[in-house]
């Protein structure tokens, strides 16, 4: 049994969920044809490893390995950019840790992977395409894992939510929401999504709340 294929149609199935059903997530329409393409390309990989005659027909493999190549750049490609949004967005205000839960479910998503990609190098050949998976692999748990571990900034220009930048000109008001009002909804003016939530720790509030009163006060 491929192992790494197993994981990767799991994980490609909530993927694709995710993408299309969730309402809370902070998507630009980008992001979300970027995650629905990942988890197609994860189911499409699994099948294409564990059916039967699947890989033989219409050069398969290499139109898979061209998708998983094409993925890769496109997920190592957004997280280098998140880097370029934070020097372009100004001096850091004030910073928020992710929830410990939230990290902790990013440990378990990191360490299941990393579990099938030393599995998947242990019962299998290594081959061109073998390295391209594993490669492809590595991405999609640095692009769903860093989320988990990462921080959200204010910074002068907006606020920096992983690898989005909501500028406060964009920002027409927000609110506390969820238990203890911990969570931040922001309302944006978007045509693709007019809100957004952004998990905090339950701490957070006060310190956030006069920061965001100034600055969505000065872009209205």
């Amino acid at each position: 049994m491929d192992w790494l294929a197993l994981g990767g149609f799991l994980f490609g199935t909530v993927i694709l969920s995710y993408a299309l059903k969730s309402k809370t997530i902070a998507l630009q329409p980008s992001q979300r044809g970027l995650l629905i393409g990942t988890g197609l390309a994860l189911i499409a990989g699994a099948c294409w490893i564990t059916l039967p005659g699947l890989d033989s027909g219409l050069g398969s493999k290499d139109i898979l390995s061209f998708l998983f190549i094409f993925l890769s750049i496109l997920l190592y490609g957004s997280m280098v950019t998140s880097v370029y949004l934070r020097k372009t967005a100004g001096p850091l205000l004030f910073d928020v840790p992710r929830p410990r839960s939230r990290k902790v479910s990013g440990y378990i998503t990191s360490a299941l992977f990393v579990l099938l990609i030393a599995l998947t190098f242990l019962t299998t050949s290594i081959s061109r395409d073998v390295v391209i998976e594993v490669f492809f692999y590595f991405a999609v748990v640095l692009y769903f894992a860093l989320p988990f571990f990462g921080k959200v900034e204010l910074r002068a220009e907006g606020i920096i939510e992983t690898y989005t930048l909501y500028r406060w000109i964009n920002i027409s008001s927000y609110q506390w929401v969820g238990q203890n009002e911990s969570n931040l909804l922001i309302i944006l003016k978007a045509p693709w999504r007019k809100t957004t939530i952004i998990t905090l720790p339950p701490n957070q509030k006060e310190s956030m709340d006069g920061i965001l009163k100034v600055q969505i006060g000065r872009s209205l």
